[in-house]
């Protein structure tokens, strides 16, 4: 997981290229989860847009883990970025916004 203002997006480009176009792809409207997701292939790239947003990690490698091992809350103007494989979870949501990247 990595987590930064939104106008520092363009630092992590070398770790996930479609950063640089992250606005041309579809996103959603995040919600209030009740257990962990992770996508095996693809990025999540969580933004605030207004209010705060509360996510938790917990183990990538304990398939059904329910323990959580971070929190953090998204502030207005930051983002959070979930590699393959890690898990996350949201709560809490104001107007917070998810893109699923190749």
């Amino acid at each position: 997981m990595v987590v930064d203002e939104l106008k520092n997006i363009q630092k992590y480009e070398a770790i996930l290229p479609a950063l640089k176009d992250y606005k041309s792809y579809l996103y959603s409207e995040c919600e209030d989860m009740n257990a962990f997701h992770s996508d095996s292939k693809k990025s999540t790239l969580i933004i605030s847009k207004e209010g705060s947003c509360k996510l938790a990690t917990t183990w990538r490698e304990v398939k059904n883990s329910r323990d959580t091992t971070a929190v953090i809350i998204l502030k207005e103007g930051e983002f959070a970025l979930f590699l393959p494989g890690e898990k996350y979870l949201t709560k809490n949501c104001g107007k917070t916004i998810k893109f699923v990247l190749e």
